[in-house]
């Protein structure tokens, strides 16, 4: 129906008519294609940075199980479990001396 209605609109008796015809949907294909990829792209980016934020929440939350579930030291397993918030205390302390 397309074809139908541009032919009947547009006088196609020499060669310069099919040329700009040609162009003109050539352009409009190109103009569909680079939308297009620009707006694949932009969701490709945001489904990627919402994968980094899951993985990055999903390691925090592995992190944060292990560091509370582990009461004993692994090199020395009758030991108690030593970090740096036991000796907070300390480290303010020294930080006094300095």
């Amino acid at each position: 129906m397309l074809l139908r209605v541009i032919s009947q609109s547009i006088d196609f008796h020499t060669h310069h008519e099919y040329i700009y015809a040609f162009l003109f949907v050539w352009l409009a294909l190109v103009v569909c294609k680079v939308g297009n990829g620009v707006f694949l792209d932009a969701k490709a980016v945001e489904q990627v940075n919402r994968y980094k934020e899951l993985q990055a929440q999903a390691e925090y939350e592995l992190n944060r199980k292990r560091l509370l579930a582990t009461k004993k030291s692994k090199s020395a397993p009758n030991s108690p479990r030593l970090s740096l918030i036991d000796f907070s205390g300390e480290l303010l302390g020294l930080q006094h001396l300095a």
